[in-house]
């Protein structure tokens, strides 16, 4: 009987707050700050981990925290890190971009010149010695794998003088790649070229003639922070998380999960009297392209204990993108949301998490005991699952435009940011709730 009048509760509970949403959201969250908040991100910079916008990134994010009274602090991380600035190759009077291959070996040295051979089209190893070796990747979907390293590290053992890799992709560009954990810097020096712009690359094969890259940019050690703010007293912890860092300006990618997350705390913030039997944990992660470098220090070193941490919400990559439609070769952002995202929930927040999401729009995995070794977190989530924590929810998905130089604030859109916002509100809400 007891359980019946804590689930009638429960509900209750739920249908005044979905009746109350509009007061709220128009003192609270609209869509329109919503996206504010991601155009201000994306003005920034190109947000690569502890560089000068990396930086002031984290410096911003404290300051809105502080600004609702919340107590903040910076995690901080050393780490080695190849500061980028330019990056050109050259041949025949035509000059495209390049983009290194992290990590990025400390004194190599990254302009250099030679001919070009195929790598996919070898008739034997060791015609690459002394050359620079291109090569396509096929399935990289934005990070290296240790099947990466091993196709180019086949090269590089065999003499190449540098790699250059093609990211195959529909968008024709350069895709970064993130690193992946303990990977070792090159011993030759690894570029990306855009799928587009290739041709150039194959003109100076076919005419067996040099080539030239130049890279400039320089490898230091330096220390990375990501940015934690604590709202609340009570003793059980929700915890809720988000990267901060990526390649490029990373508005589609980055963009909907800070905002959403910065929205969280001000309805926290203004519902503070509801929630005072909890502590809420915001923690914004550097490091993400870097093997997940913020996440696993904060999960090592800052995070709350698994027994008293209530739930963990994470807001990975693309939580709210639109999606793009292909038509004979033609591709158009429409205003719909890309339903191929993904989200994983842990059945011990099944029936809070149906109910909330029941209406939106995503890939829903649920994971339970029996599946925990093949049904995984995408993004960051991986790292707080294999810490051990079990309350989880996790969004991340590589929309089209992931890790791609052009994704911009464009990638989402007002209404989509508020409906994700909305959905988590009413999902925290119930949770809670269902002690």
């Amino acid at each position: 009987m007891k359980r019946i009048v804590t689930a009638a509760c429960a509900i209750l509970l739920m249908a005044a707050c979905t009746s109350e949403k509009k007061e709220n959201q128009t003192l609270i969250n609209t869509g329109e700050s919503l996206f504010e908040t991601v155009k201000q991100f994306v003005q920034l910079g190109e947000h690569r981990t502890a560089t000068s916008v990396d930086s002031s990134t984290s410096a911003w994010l404290k300051s809105e925290f502080d600004s609702l009274g919340a107590k903040t602090e910076f995690v901080e991380f050393p780490l080695s890190q190849f500061f980028f600035e330019e990056g050109k190759l050259t041949y025949d009077s035509q000059t495209v971009a390049v983009f290194p291959v992290w990590p990025v070996r400390e004194g190599l040295q990254l302009s250099l010149s030679g001919s070009v051979i195929a790598g996919d089209q070898l008739k034997k190893l060791t015609d690459v010695k002394g050359k620079i070796v291109l090569t396509h990747l096929t399935h990289q979907h934005g990070a290296s794998t240790p099947e990466i390293k091993t196709q180019i590290d086949t090269f590089i053992h065999a003499g190449a003088i540098a790699v250059l890799v093609v990211p195959e992709n529909n968008t024709g560009e350069i895709v970064a790649l993130n690193t992946f954990e303990d990977q070792k810097a090159w011993d030759v020096p690894v570029y990306e070229i855009a799928p587009k712009d290739t041709g150039i690359v194959l003109k100076s094969i076919s005419d067996k003639k040099t080539l030239a890259i130049e890279v400039k940019g320089s490898v230091r050690q330096i220390t990375g922070r990501s940015v934690l703010a604590k709202l609340g007293t009570g003793k059980q912890y929700v915890v809720i998380s988000t990267p901060i860092s990526g390649w490029f300006r990373t508005g589609g990618e980055r963009g909907p999960g800070i905002a959403v997350w910065l929205g969280l705390a001000k309805w926290v913030k203004a519902n503070a009297q509801q929630f005072k039997d909890y502590t809420f944990l915001f923690i914004g992660n550097s490091g993400h392209e870097l093997s997940n470098l913020g996440a696993r220090v904060f999960a090592d070193k800052a995070a709350p204990k698994i027994e008293d941490t209530r739930l963990w919400i994470h807001l990975g990559a693309a939580v709210a993108v639109r999606e793009w439609k292909e038509e004979k070769g033609q591709w158009t952002l429409t205003d719909s949301v890309d339903s191929k995202r993904s989200i994983y929930y842990d059945e011990a927040v099944a029936k809070s998490f149906e109910k909330s999401f029941e209406q939106l729009k995503a890939k829903k995995v649920k994971g339970t005991e029996e599946n925990k070794a093949t049904v995984k977190p995408g993004g960051e989530g991986i790292v707080y699952q294999q810490h051990g924590y079990k309350n989880l929810v996790s969004i991340a998905y590589g929309h089209r435009l992931h890790h791609v130089k052009t994704d911009d604030e464009q990638s989402t859109s007002p209404e989509l940011l508020l409906e994700l916002e909305q959905t988590l509100e009413q999902f925290i809400t119930l949770e809670l709730a269902a002690k």
